[in-house]
C-alpha cells in the first residue's frame, strides 16, 4: 500500500491514501485509519521540519547520503537550499529516502520576517511520496521571548 503525502502550509497536511473496501464501508475502521493517516502525516511533515533545520544549520556534515547545495547565495533576494537524496534509497536519520527537498527562503532562519517554503521533488519517505508545499514565516519572539514560527 503506497502513500501520497500533500502538504499545504504550516499546519494543514492532506493524506491521500489506499484502502480496503472493508475500511471504506465501516465507520468504526474508517475512524482509525483516519486517525492513523493523521498521525502519519504529522510524522512526515516534522521530520521534514527538522530536515531542512539540519540542512541550514549542518549543510549535511556528518550525514552520508544527502547532498547540499546552495544557490543564489546573496542577500539581494531569496535563496534556495537543495537536500538531494539521490534516486534510489538511503538511510538518513533512520528513515528510507529518495528524492529532493527544495527550500527557498528570504532570510537567515532565526531572522524575524524570514519565509522557508519547502517542495518536494520525487521525494520519498519509507517508499510514500511526500508532494505539495510547507510554508513557514518566523515572526519573531512572542511576549515571552520565545521566538515563533
Amino acid at each position: 500500500m503506497k502513500k501520497t503525502l500533500l502538504a499545504l502550509g504550516i499546519l494543514t497536511i492532506l493524506l491521500y491514501a489506499c484502502k480496503d473496501e472493508d475500511v471504506i464501508n465501516s465507520p468504526e475502521l474508517t475512524s482509525t485509519q483516519a486517525t492513523q493517516d493523521h498521525l502519519f502525516a504529522e510524522q512526515v511533515f516534522n521530520d521534514v521540519g527538522r530536515i531542512v533545520e539540519e540542512g541550514f544549520f549542518s549543510s549535511g556534515i556528518n550525514q552520508s547520503c544527502a547532498s547540499y547545495q546552495l544557490m543564489n547565495a546573496d542577500t539581494a533576494n531569496a535563496d534556495t537550499l537543495i537536500i538531494n537524496f539521490g534516486t534510489t534509497n538511503c538511510l538518513h536519520n533512520a528513515k528510507l529516502r529518495k528524492g529532493k527537498i527544495n527550500i527557498t527562503y528570504t532570510g537567515g532562519y532565526h531572522d524575524s520576517l524570514t519565509v522557508i517554503t519547502t517542495t518536494f521533488d520525487n521525494y520519498y519517505v519509507n517508499n510514500n511520496l511526500v508532494q505539495g508545499e510547507r510554508v513557514v514565516t518566523n515572526k519573531g519572539r512572542n511576549l515571552s521571548g520565545n521566538m515563533w514560527f
